[in-house]
């Protein structure tokens, strides 16, 4: 928490820091230790909640004003995991309006900035999650992601990052609350998953919220991973496919280039048989973003930012959603082809 007071000013990773509530955990912790009471794996280890996700007794803004108030009064299904695990909650990480976007933009607090660079972004929508762990403010985090938000800030912020797979991490009442429209929804795209600076610490993440189903989620499935033996032992001999662009994305030389060298550890430093394979020929993202974005296909999302945005800031805001779709599916060609 020291470190926060420090760090946090300059990052902007915790928009809701909790330290009251992770001192009366941390106590809780400290008496069941001294007790000698058994404890959980994440006994003592301080964890930042991305404030999409619903807890307990602690602000949940989703990053718009509509909920700038909103307080639960329920854990989503692997806070109440964590906590039983003994994690310490620090506070909920910054997002863009509802994870709405690949930065964190939105219109409560300021963006968060990337720990290596302040002058860059730590990519979104887990944007706090991915520049609080690391920036060393706690070891790991939540994060969420329905088209790259757990992905990207663990790339930007070179982090291990895990989209769990549909149902691996139960969810409620995240994506399932009708009383909080644009707080909660998605339920066909969310994916839970842990950020953190090691994938030994990833596993140990996952083997606390994704330890099996939930009957308030219909969508989780069963556990059948041992996750923290899963990254015991090594992988020489194993077949790795690669991909410089999907088969359709468009890339920047420079960030090809890195993972090119990156992919190469594989073979040359792992003993892993390494193929470049892009089996995908449709731009699927394309369809994501225009089905995410356009007004006509995702009513939901004009009228909920409209109650947070002026009349200019509401056109605006509608312009932009209307340039993207329709721009997205125009400048991939162009760009690959300069490629």
């Amino acid at each position: 928490m020291a470190r926060m007071d420090k760090v946090n000013p300059a990052i902007g990773a915790f928009c809701t820091p909790a330290p009251d509530v992770a001192r009366t955990q941390a106590k809780a912790v400290e008496a069941d230790i001294m007790a000698g009471k058994t404890v959980g794996p994440l006994a003592g280890v301080p964890i930042g909640i991305k404030d999409l996700v619903y807890t307990k007794g602690i602000k949940t803004t989703s990053g718009s004003v509509v909920y700038k108030d909103f307080v639960p009064n329920e854990d989503d299904v692997f806070v109440e995991r964590l906590k039983t695990a003994g994690a310490i909650i620090l506070g909920k990480t910054n997002v863009p309006e509802f994870g709405y976007s690949g930065a964190s933009y939105n219109l409560i607090f300021p963006p968060t900035n990337n720990p290596w660079n302040v002058e860059r972004t730590a990519g979104g929508s887990s944007a706090g999650s991915g520049a609080a762990v690391a920036a060393g403010l706690g070891p790991m985090a939540i994060g969420s992601d329905g088209g790259g938000s757990v992905r990207i800030p663990a790339s930007i912020n070179g982090l291990f990052g895990l989209k769990g797979s549909m149902g691996r991490v139960p969810l409620y009442p995240g994506t399932k609350d009708e009383t909080a429209p644009g707080a909660s929804g998605w339920e066909s795209l969310e994916h839970i998953g842990p950020l953190t600076r090691t994938v030994a610490d990833g596993a140990l993440m996952m083997s606390v919220i994704a330890s099996g189903p939930d009957d308030r989620d219909r969508r989780t499935i069963p556990n059948d991973i041992q996750w923290t033996d899963a990254v015991k032992g090594d992988i020489k001999g194993l077949r790795v496919a690669w991909t410089p662009d999907w088969g359709y994305a468009q890339v920047d030389p420079e960030v090809r280039e890195v993972c090119a060298k990156a992919a190469k550890v594989f073979a040359n430093q792992l003993g892993c048989s390494l193929e470049e394979a892009s089996p995908w020929k449709d731009d699927y993202f394309g369809q994501f973003i225009t089905t995410r974005q356009s007004p006509r296909r995702n009513h939901s999302a004009i009228p909920l930012l409209a109650l947070a945005l002026s009349q200019r800031e509401r056109l605006q805001k509608y312009l932009r959603i209307l340039q993207i779709a329709r721009v997205e599916p125009l400048r991939k060609p162009p760009v690959n082809r300069s490629q």
